[in-house]
């Protein structure tokens, strides 16, 4: 469960960054704000649904030693849905950065120093 609950709340904390990053590249609007947060909410509220899904029905502490590490007793198939809000939720943050800094302008590179260097960050982030 704490493996579960840190990888959710290192998960928030880099998008939340993300999210504050795309909030300044589209001007403070407050549509975008709104999307975001509501994304952000449903993403969050799945993982956490899913974790305590995982928990409800875990059998055993880690008593398998295996050469990978430990192996859980009883973890549902559905437990590895958990990482899914994120990967859904992660390219819809790239495309609003690739959009406003490429897509918005029809140029092949922004005219802003900060908007080209805010997505070739997001990109290096997203790739990695």
């Amino acid at each position: 469960m704490c493996d579960s609950i840190v990888t959710t709340m290192a998960t928030l904390t880099v998008q939340i960054i993300l999210q504050l990053r795309i909030y300044a590249l589209y001007e403070r609007n407050r549509t975008v704000l709104i999307i975001l947060v509501t994304l952000c909410a449903l993403q969050v509220t799945v993982m956490v649904v899913l974790i305590v899904i995982t928990m409800l029905h875990l059998q055993g502490l880690p008593i398998l030693s295996t050469n990978t590490g430990c192996a859980y007793q009883g973890i549902l198939s559905l437990s590895s849905l958990f990482w899914i809000p994120g990967l859904v939720y992660e390219p819809i943050l790239f495309a609003l950065v690739a959009y406003q800094a490429w897509g918005r302008r029809g140029a092949s590179e922004p005219s802003i120093p900060l908007v080209k260097t805010m997505a070739r960050q997001s990109l290096l982030y997203f790739v990695a």
